[in-house]
């Protein structure tokens, strides 16, 4: 980094170098452009002039350099180095993310089988449960049934003696009265 300041301070003292101590005078540039037809194209020709001058001398003092030329060839080493390091480590990341999803995807479907075999299980139960409360429910069912027929035949029975008893009185009362009844005609 310090050498790319360094190359740009360089090329910019390089052309105020050459704008400043150009091989003609001040007074001889505004002379030319006094006669000139077109002084703008002058004073660009002059500049680019001054430009290729500096750059001249800039180039020459950078291949002489060997401070900046060394500053350069470190720099080009580190970026090699740390393009090396990137493409390692965005390896070293892919391979590792590809394993976690890789650990992810199986514990997702372990999670998932277990679950399963869970909720299988629960079902088997809930269907062993259901199978044990329908027996007993049948079961209570034909019991309350029998106790209800026997029930209903014995209160049938009770019903039919006092039925019966009823009747007798009923048809003794009657007769009674009928020979009341009978006798009062007759006196």
């Amino acid at each position: 980094m310090k050498g790319l300041v360094r190359l740009a301070v360089g090329a910019v003292a390089g052309i105020t170098y050459g704008l400043f101590f150009a091989q003609k005078s001040g007074k001889d540039l505004r002379n030319q452009l006094k006669g000139s037809e077109n002084p703008a194209a002058d004073i660009l020709n002059e500049l680019k002039n001054a430009g290729a001058e500096s750059g001249t001398a800039l180039k020459h003092w950078v291949e002489g350099s060997e401070e900046l030329q060394s500053v350069i060839s470190s720099g080009k080493e580190q970026f090699e180095v740390l393009t090396e390091k990137a493409k390692t480590l965005s390896k070293d990341a892919t391979e590792n993310l590809a394993s976690e999803l890789d650990a992810l995807a199986k514990n997702a479907a372990d999670s998932a089988e277990k679950l399963k075999k869970e909720a299988t299980s629960k079902i088997d139960e809930l269907k062993k449960d259901a199978k044990k409360v329908k027996k007993d429910v049948t079961k209570k069912a034909v019991k309350a049934k029998k106790d209800a027929e026997k029930k209903v035949k014995t209160v049938k029975k009770v019903a039919t003696k006092k039925v019966a008893t009823a009747k007798k009185d009923a048809d003794k009362k009657v007769s009674k009265f009928k020979n009341e009844i009978t006798k009062k005609k007759k006196s």
